[in-house]
């Protein structure tokens, strides 16, 4: 191991030093603008697909391109297998006109789905149904807003679903919400909704009463946004009302509130261009009838109105406009009295095959106890049963088994580019970094730069360079990944200048930053992991044009949230010699739900590679990764360092030069070999 590699090594662990001379880093904060101004910048140059049809003769060839992103953007692409339904009523409620069955199926073998179906007392032949669906609500399918409705539809001569949506009331212990690591294994949330309501849909086409050319579902904020993407992709559904759900992606990402949970961010949409929009316009030319209220400050009306002026274009393009309609009333978020009864005079309208929209006023509605519509004791799922996280592992545990390290350098090159292109989004064309530097300021036997540059255009990275004055021949370089930005001077610089080494200190763009940043780059389809690993491949571009650094001899240090990054960098980048990383996840793949920073996902990288792989892909390059981590976050033991990165380890062989270790600088000072 090269001398400057192994005091990587030694000095792994050791906490920064606060004082240090050079220009300002730029604040956190300002970043965060500077991300916020890009992303709206890509959304407002990405235009409305819906816009180009100019007739019913375009609609069917846009539709089944349009479908096919929608279903990959889902996790759907290709559709669960339908196992046995195992449907069963656990308990009947006999009301004035209506009854309510207790009802529990599996829409998937042991994912339960418990739900209360509400049918008139009587039924004579084959009648409506309606697929209730709900945002996120403790009570669930016992809320009172789907009681009412419920009960209402009832009255009216229809069958009715209610269910407990992914992770809501009785069917909290399956998890909804910060379980972003789905998404590595090709799942997200809101398609895991999706095919349970297409599954409840089965079991209300398996009832006698339900008539399955009548069939319609609506719901209120995430039940609205699980109305309209239900409704885009089962066709058996002939009539949809999305309630203050439907916005633009600039109004649903962009706003101060910014994306309320993961289920309404879908990986890639804005790849795809699949606006709300568009993926209502889906539904067509099945009647739609969105509502919302001019007070809602979730899904602010403002946004819901520009997606009703593309729609109605739409729908008026396709020759059916009276089977698209917009209302909204004076109300907050939530499915209010005003607006059920809009909806449910709009499915009286398309049930009963009416001329017209004819009024309906609601009456007064009792509803039961919470308990009372309870499927389970206690309304909670048996703790046997499946969850999201146990849905992740085995679809990761499925997909990983299957995978093998490449052994020609065509082999690894072809998957270098799944993941830079399927996995990453893909890496933006290289422009001209527009270096600006500052001038040299030589203090101390050092001489130290600050370079502002161009990433891309619209993001500028900042890079601190540090290099022993004096000195003519070229600096090998150890460039420090910075794990968030600080004007600190970093602990192991004075060490790596004593030997002659150059340090580059890279801010890159939102470095480890979850909530608004990273779930915003989920949906434009290129994860911040990649983002930030490519700001690294920019940052080499600039270096190697330096004359008084030896680039060929550059090592990345990277620790805690830049060693992901900094790895994808390294797999990708054959320009890197070496890699020193710290406090670095081990395996996406956990027997246990977790909760994994927003930060670290990557769309179906599972489908090609684990950690591990990505390891192996900087082979035959030095490689030291110290104190990984598990799925959990919680540091491996000695035992389980031992065990893990097993393909890295077979792509290096017993002589490479990959070292995995656990313990403080002596103990890595111990384990590695000397030159």
């Amino acid at each position: 191991m090269a001398p400057f590699l192994m005091l990587l090594a030694v000095t792994l662990g050791q906490a920064p030093n606060p004082a240090g001379p050079g220009p300002q880093a730029p604040a956190e904060e300002g970043k965060t603008d500077m991300m916020r101004t890009w992303m709206q910048g890509l959304y407002d140059a990405t235009p409305f697909s819906i816009d180009a049809i100019g007739s019913e003769k375009d609609r069917p060839a846009w539709r089944a391109r349009t479908l096919k992103d929608l279903r990959r953007a889902l996790g759907l692409e290709t559709f669960p297998e339908k196992t046995p339904l195992n449907a069963r009523v656990v308990g009947t409620l006999k009301r004035d006109g209506y009854v309510v069955e207790k009802v529990v199926f599996e829409t998937r073998p042991n994912f339960l789905m418990t739900a209360n179906l509400y049918r008139p007392a009587t039924v004579t032949g084959r009648v409506p149904a309606v697929l209730c669906v709900h945002g996120h609500s403790n009570a669930g399918k016992a809320s009172g807003v789907v009681q009412t409705r419920s009960i209402n539809y009832a009255r009216a001569g229809w069958v009715v679903l209610a269910v407990d949506a992914t992770g809501h009331g009785e069917r909290v212990h399956i998890g909804h919400r910060r379980t972003w690591s789905i998404v590595t294994a090709d799942l997200t949330v809101e398609g895991v909704q999706v095919w349970d309501n297409m599954r409840a849909i089965d079991y209300l086409l398996a009832r006698p009463e339900v008539d399955p050319k009548r069939i319609g579902i609506t719901g209120c904020s995430g039940g609205g946004n699980q109305t309209m993407y239900t409704a885009a992709v089962d066709d058996r559904i002939a009539v949809a009302a999305p309630v203050c759900s439907v916005s633009t992606l600039r109004g649903q990402i962009f706003t101060q509130n910014g994306i309320g949970c993961q289920c309404e961010c879908i990986p890639d949409v804005m790849a795809y261009g699949l606006e709300n929009a568009v993926v209502c316009a889906l539904i067509a030319p099945r009647p739609l009838l969105v509502l919302a209220g001019s007070e809602d400050k979730t899904f602010p009306v403002v946004h819901t109105r520009v997606a009703d002026q593309h729609l109605k274009r739409f729908y008026a393009a396709i020759g059916m406009p009276d089977r698209c309609r917009y209302a909204e009333k004076p109300v907050p978020h939530g499915y209010s009295k005003e607006l059920r009864e809009l909806s449910h005079a709009w499915f009286d309208r398309w049930f009963n095959a009416r001329d017209a929209l004819a009024e309906w006023s609601e009456p007064d509605t009792p509803n039961e106890q919470k308990e009372d519509l309870w499927c389970f004791p206690g309304g909670k799922l048996p703790e046997d049963s499946a969850s999201l996280g146990s849905l992740a592992h085995d679809a990761a545990r499925r997909l990983v088994g299957g995978l093998t390290v490449p052994r020609t350098e065509q082999a690894r090159d072809e998957l270098r580019k799944h993941i830079r292109d399927d996995v990453l989004g893909g890496f933006p064309k290289p422009l001209d970094p527009n270096a600006q530097a500052s001038k040299p300021l030589t203090r101390d036997g050092e001489v130290h730069e600050r370079v502002m540059l161009t990433s891309e255009t619209g993001v500028t990275i900042q890079l601190k360079i540090t290099r022993p004055a004096g000195t003519d021949a070229p600096c090998p370089v150890v460039a420090r990944v910075r794990p968030r930005p600080t004007q600190e001077r970093w602990d192991q610089a004075t060490a790596l200048l004593d030997m002659g080494l150059a340090v580059v200190e890279l801010d890159a763009r939102a470095m480890g930053k979850d909530g608004y940043i990273s779930d915003a780059a989920i949906v434009l389809g290129r994860p911040l992991v990649g983002m930030v690993a490519f700001d690294i491949t920019r940052m080499m571009d600039y270096l190697e044009g330096r004359k008084d650094l030896d680039t060929a001899r550059t090592v990345l240090w990277a620790d805690g949230p830049a060693a992901l990054p900094a790895l994808y960098a390294i797999a990708l980048d054959r320009r890197i010699a070496g890699a020193a990383l710290s406090g670095m996840l081990s395996t996406y793949v956990s027997p246990r739900p977790v909760q994994l920073p927003d930060w670290t996902m990557a769309r179906g990288l599972l489908k090609y590679a684990d950690i591990e792989h990505l390891v192996a892909l900087a082979a035959p390059r030095p490689v030291l990764i110290a104190n990984p981590v598990g799925p959990d976050l919680k540091l491996l033991d000695d035992a389980d360092a031992a065990k893990a990165f097993p393909a890295a380890r077979a792509a290096y062989g017993p002589n490479g030069r990959l070292t995995v270790m656990t313990g403080g600088n002596d103990a890595v000072l111990k384990a590695l070999p000397r030159p």
